[in-house]
């Protein structure tokens, strides 16, 4: 007799199978294996100061059904056989967190600190005691979420917690329980912590982001004294430690920096400075291992909506003659002016925008905020309809061959601007959201993978189920207002996308239905263009700027 679908969610539990997996240690002398952790569903992982121990998280899954809050349990394993007894121990049960990474070792490694994120969590610091196994909380701040996605606190050699929250570094004394806030001087956000060479004394170097003037840089902060010191700024994007981005580290006694730098117009090269002597020198200059392409040049562009200030940033071609097309890039509730730091205004080569402008096309990505009112149609229109207009404006923009893309919530975000704004001359809408309907009862029996959380209390904030607000879910859906639209729309889905892979066909068929002109590529690929393989990658590619180049 076959399982029942009820048994079969119970026994799988859901999409969290994605992480099951062992940790096993090697030896890489006698290549012998040792298996540390089986059975469970292991995400962060993190190595004891005196490695004798890993700590890591199991992802349990979603909390409740209507949120997108994770929930993860804390266990640690010893590394020597003579200690391990085959067995692993569950220290802390049902954290709250998103992506099972926000915590970190003590100094002494006699316990493990955390803070919670997510959209259920208190966003506090908490310790567990490892000899105990007792965890409390040591520090909440009311309006401020102390949880980081990627980065656990900070612990010093002298019982300081060091953590990122609002743009300010935070200090928890651990002796007296106190917390003291470091803001850097012209607003300027501190973005992580650096890990290498920061745990003793009373200085530390954090990564810096100064939005306003796009500048990325490092700085020096005393953290008993408030004193800070710039090492050094400039303009363009440096990833974070976490990313793989920068390392304090010594060289004959030399203390240094060396980290990634970027900006749109400026591929990544990787750069070394020297703290002391405040001087620095670039290893590797990608630029070098370019093909001869014309790279366009970046703008930021800014514009009045309700009163407050909107950015975006513009990549123009390079020798471009009179006015150009434009391509709109759109995502409701992102900040992509930001983006005018990453080289082609992105921060993944599979979205690498000097693409286009190396075809003659000037690329907008406009910041579209969004309030959460439960209605994200009105609200991704609105910003929409003002970035175009602050486009159109634009000298050298041509104002009547304006296109647009967007992926995933950007191609929902496509659909609703092309079904209520008939100013676009052409769409690409790649992974997109048609009907918010079919999206929230959407069943995918090998994975179970459920949107309930997504729809209801994520990135589209419904508010309310379909049965509560009925209404709400058809005014919000693009699909039921295709019959508006009359701009040429491409769409491009991933067939092994388990988020929304079943919304491409029904777009498709009710746009062909209504006579529109459309057209539907299919790829055996993911949900991300930036986990294709390089011929699909290509090839979809080739048929975006083929149906630009038709259309505008």
């Amino acid at each position: 007799m076959g399982n029942t679908v009820e048994e079969k969610e119970k026994n799988q539990q859901s999409w969290v199978n994605i992480y099951r997996a062992d940790i096993v240690m090697i030896d890489i002398e006698t290549e012998a294996s040792t298996i540390l952790s089986s059975g469970l569903r292991p995400v962060g992982i993190a190595l004891a100061n005196d490695g004798e121990h890993i700590v890591f998280t199991s992802c349990l899954g979603e909390e409740k059904k209507n949120t997108q809050q994770n929930v993860f349990d804390l266990w640690i394993s010893p590394l020597k056989t003579k200690e391990r007894h085959g067995e692993q121990q569950c220290i802390a049960e049902r954290i709250r967190m998103n992506y099972g990474m926000s915590f970190s070792w003590s100094h002494n490694d006699q316990s493990i600190y955390y803070s919670t994120t997510g959209p259920l969590s208190d966003g506090s610091l908490w310790l567990v005691d490892l000899a105990s196994s007792n965890q409390k909380r040591l520090y909440e701040q009311k309006d401020i979420s102390f949880g980081r996605d990627y980065e656990g606190p900070f612990p010093m050699s002298n019982g300081a917690i060091l953590m990122v929250a609002n743009g300010d570094l935070w200090c928890y004394f651990s002796l007296t329980g106190h917390i003291e806030k470091f803001t850097l001087p012209r607003e300027r956000k501190v973005t992580a912590i650096l890990p290498e060479g920061n745990q003793s004394g009373t200085n530390v170097i954090v990564q810096t982001s100064d939005p306003a003037e796009a500048l990325d840089g490092f700085w020096r902060v005393n953290y008993t004294t408030g004193e800070t010191e710039k090492i050094v700024e400039e303009f363009g994007r440096h990833l974070p430690w976490y990313g793989g981005g920068a390392v304090c580290g010594k060289s004959d006694n030399v203390d240094m920096i060396i980290y990634w730098t970027q900006a749109a117009d400026q591929p990544p090269a990787i750069r070394v400075f020297d703290i002391a002597s405040k001087t620095g020198s670039c290893i590797v200059e990608f630029t070098k291992l370019q093909t001869k392409v014309e790279l366009g040049s970046t703008q930021l562009i800014t514009w009045t909506k309700g009163g407050n200030k909107r950015r975006g940033a513009l990549l123009l071609p390079k020798n471009r003659e009179g006015q150009v097309p434009a391509i709109m890039r759109v995502y409701g509730g992102s900040m992509q002016s930001q983006n005018v730091r990453f080289f082609g205004l992105s921060p993944s080569a599979a979205d690498n925008h000097q693409l286009f402008a190396s075809h003659g096309y000037a690329v907008f990505l406009p910041d579209l905020p969004m309030a959460q009112d439960h209605e994200p149609a009105s609200e991704i229109t609105d910003g929409i309809e003002s970035a175009f207009n602050a486009l159109a404006e634009h000298p050298d923009i041509d104002s009547d061959r304006i296109g647009i893309i967007g992926h995933s919530f950007g191609g929902y975000s496509t659909l609703i601007a092309i079904t209520r704004l008939q100013r676009f001359k052409a769409a690409v809408v790649s992974a997109g959201i048609g009907n918010l309907i079919s999206l929230y009862t959407d069943f995918d029996y090998d994975n179970f993978y459920h949107n309930y959380g997504l729809i209801e209390d994520g990135q589209v904030n419904m508010g309310a189920t379909l049965w509560e607000n009925r209404d709400r879910y058809i005014r919000n859906s693009p699909l039921f207002d295709f019959h508006k639209i009359k701009t040429p729309v491409l769409v491009v889905q991933g067939t092994r996308d388990n988020l929304c892979r079943n919304e491409a066909g029904p777009i498709f068929s009710s746009l062909k239905r209504l006579d529109k002109t459309a057209e539907l590529v299919l790829y055996d690929e993911g949900h991300w263009q930036g986990t294709w393989q390089k011929e699909n990658l290509q090839d979809y590619y080739d048929r975006v700027l083929s149906w630009f180049d038709k259309y505008l």
